[in-house]
């Protein structure tokens, strides 16, 4: 007989260090659901971050949606005999289907369990993350990338203007994305002012935050 599996949740609140501004949003800090499921040999930790003007999720109706679960099917998951049947019965589950009421999915509730019982299953099985892309049948290059990036990604946010973004950078980014969508106008200066003040080889990205 297996052990039960065990499941808590949590909610909890990150102070940023800097204020954090796009189209949809001001932030001040992160809220996070994390999720911890445990089958007695083995213990697997999840973590998102439910977003109301994303999937229409709160942290208190993730974790509302976190209680719904059943727990033998997840532990049917995480007891797999294998990685690839462990990946594979975790993908059918449909969670974030299975725990919305209503109609309604739950996305990021289902992420955050999603994510625990994939950490349990790699402990157990002793997995990389290239068994997981093979498991889903990816190639493993989707996850590792074909080649190492020179550099850290950086955003420049609604807070900042390019200039105080530039002149605080620390290392040379690999891409740059930053946020738009406060008017087209305002979307094609603050991209052009970036272009003018970074290497010519160094990729930007326009991050508008539905706000197109």
């Amino acid at each position: 007989m297996r052990a039960p599996l065990l499941l808590t949740a949590r909610y909890l609140v990150v102070p940023m260090r800097e204020v954090f501004e796009h189209a949809a949003a001001r932030r001040t800090t992160s809220e996070l659901v994390l999720v911890r499921v445990d089958l007695g040999d083995q213990v697997g930790v999840g973590e998102s971050a439910p977003r109301p003007y994303v999937t229409g999720e709160t942290p208190a109706s993730a974790l509302a949606a976190v209680g719904r679960v059943d727990l033998d099917a997840l532990g049917a998951c995480a007891a797999a005999p294998d990685y690839p049947r462990a990946v594979a019965a975790i993908e059918a589950l449909d969670l974030a289907a299975g725990l919305g009421q209503g109609g309604a999915r739950a996305p990021a509730a289902a992420c955050a369990i999603e994510l625990a019982l994939l950490d349990l299953a790699g402990r157990r099985h002793d997995a990389r993350l290239a068994d997981t892309a093979r498991a889903l049948g990816l190639s493993a290059d989707l996850l590792r990338g074909t080649r190492p990036r020179p550099g850290p990604s950086r955003a420049c946010d609604l807070s900042r203007s390019p200039e105080d973004f530039v002149a605080a950078l620390q290392v040379r980014p690999a891409l740059v994305k930053v946020k738009v969508g406060r008017s087209l106008d305002a979307d094609l200066d603050r991209v052009a002012r970036l272009r003018r003040l970074l290497p010519e080889d160094v990729p930007i990205l326009a991050d508008a935050n539905m706000a197109w």
